[in-house]
Order: structure tokens, then sequence, then C-alpha cells
């Protein structure tokens, strides 16, 4: 039994006429019949006493109709739920950082984000650290050719903050590493 024989039982009980029963669904008459037809053959029994002036329902019919009711209702909850769903989840987050700073704050951040899911995703995220980061550079370099295709006049600022960045922290930190190793290889 499929959804469009379920659609028409449950129309033809309600209006207890196959001609208005078939306007309702957009259908016509011969359709609907066919239809109860091949439900009835599947199920075994009739859901409809025909007579000339309509159709009325047995009491198995009847039954069976309170039946295909619940499960209507039930399907269609069920459609709008995946419908919200996909709607809601169907949009990606993009998070854009310098490489050094993905490798160390993302798996933190994804791991404070996704707790509320369980181990299992979080296992998943821990050994893919490297994908995670590759993917954030090249969004990070999508962006930045966008931005450059799009606004040419901000290249040199661009270039200068870069510029400055690498200067603060990089050469610093690069120094730092030194003195320390130097340090350290002092003493050995």
């Amino acid at each position: 039994m499929n959804t469009k024989q379920i659609r028409c039982i449950l129309e033809l009980a309600r209006t207890q006429n196959f001609n208005r029963a078939a306007e309702n669904l957009f259908i016509s008459q011969p359709t609907l019949t066919y239809q109860l037809k091949a439900a009835e053959d599947e199920i075994g029994f009739a859901i409809f006493s025909r007579s000339a002036r309509g159709a009325s329902l047995t009491p198995a019919g009847a039954q069976f109709v309170t039946t295909l009711q619940t499960i209507q209702q039930a399907l269609q909850a069920a459609i709008e739920q995946g419908q919200n769903f996909s709607a809601k989840y169907q949009d990606s987050i993009r998070i854009v950082l310098p490489i050094r700073s993905a490798l160390y704050f993302l798996p933190q951040a994804i791991r404070g984000s996704v707790a509320p899911l369980g181990n299992t995703f979080i296992a998943l995220l821990k050994n893919s650290t490297v994908a995670a980061a590759a993917s954030v550079a090249t969004e990070t370099s999508t962006m930045m050719s966008e931005m450059i295709e799009y606004h040419a006049d901000l290249i040199v600022p661009i270039f200068l903050t870069f510029a400055f960045g690498y200067v603060i922290l990089i050469i610093p930190f690069g120094a730092l590493t030194t003195y320390l190793s130097n340090k350290l290889a002092v003493r050995r």
C-alpha cells in the first residue's frame, strides 16, 4: 500500500462519495476506484460497502481507517521534522584562522562544541586535525583570492598587516627559540 492509496481511502471515508473524493484529490473517479480496489486486494478485506448513494465503511474498514489516520499523521510529522532538520542544518560554518592558530585552537573549539554529541564524533575529529587545518588553509586562500578580486584597494593594507604580524609574532618567537636552544645546549 502506498501513500496515494492511503489518501484515497481516507478521503473517501471522509466524504463517503466517489465523485467528491476524486474531485478533492484532483484525480478521476476511475483512478480513485482503481486505487481503492488495489488497496483492498492487497489487505484482503473490503474497506467500503458500495451503493448507489456512495460508499460507507465496513466495521473492519472503520477500524482500518482509524489506524490509517494515525499512520498518516505520523508520516506527515516525520516528513515535517525531516524538512525542518534539513533546512536548519544545510548551511556550513566557515572558520578562518592562520594555520598555526588553527592547529592549536580548532581541535579545542570542535571538542567543546560537539561534546554533547558524544565521544564517537570527537574521536573522528581527533584523527583529522591535519585535514581540518589543511581545509582551513584552503578556505583562507579562497577567501583571500575573492577579497583581492573584489577589493583590490585593500591589497596593500592586508599585506602590511600580515608583514607586521610576521615581524611582531614570528621573528621574536624564532629569536626566543634560538636563545632557549643555545641556553640548553650550553648546559649539556
